[in-house]
């Protein structure tokens, strides 16, 4: 392991809300369950991670016990709970899905996303930006709605 792989493994299993990520021929992608965005690694720590997870799970699905990891090169020593963790594979990529372990034994099947997916409503008022009733709005996590006709957002109507 390297300290740069210990350090990503920190993020992924440090926080108990956990992390959705993808691993392709290109690049690494993380999304952490108390920062949604996508966050972009380098594919190699991305391939040491993956190693380490299946070797710790001993396949595609697995808890991870409560442990702690030394200081390799310059990255301190670190503790992280017991994790569960999903691997799939899939022809363009390899989806690891990682949540709070709650108790030995893994729920059947995978989690649902992090991300919730999106949520729509039909458009009913006019866009305050482009003065058009749009099909649909999609609604944002805040409440806030964007307009599908013209991309703009506005605040959740009152």
């Amino acid at each position: 392991m390297t300290d740069g792989g210990s350090k990503m493994l920190w993020y992924m299993l440090e926080q108990p809300e956990g992390c959705d990520a993808w691993l392709t021929h290109d690049r690494f992608v993380v999304q952490y369950g108390w920062h949604l965005a996508h966050h972009r690694y380098d594919r190699d720590v991305g391939v040491e991670v993956l190693a380490w997870l299946r070797r710790r799970i001993g396949g595609s699905c697995g808890v991870v016990p409560a442990g702690a990891f030394p200081m390799i090169g310059r990255f301190p020593s670190w503790r992280f709970g017991a994790r569960a963790a999903w691997i799939a594979d899939q022809s363009e990529r390899t989806t690891i899905q990682i949540r709070e372990a709650t108790s030995p034994e893994l729920p059947p099947g995978a989690p649902p996303p992090i991300e919730p997916p999106p949520v729509y409503i039909a458009g009913a008022n006019a866009c305050p930006h482009c003065e058009s009733i749009p099909e649909r709005y999609r609604v944002l996590r805040d409440g806030a709605q964007v307009c599908l006709a013209c991309g703009a957002s506005s605040p959740r109507p009152e």
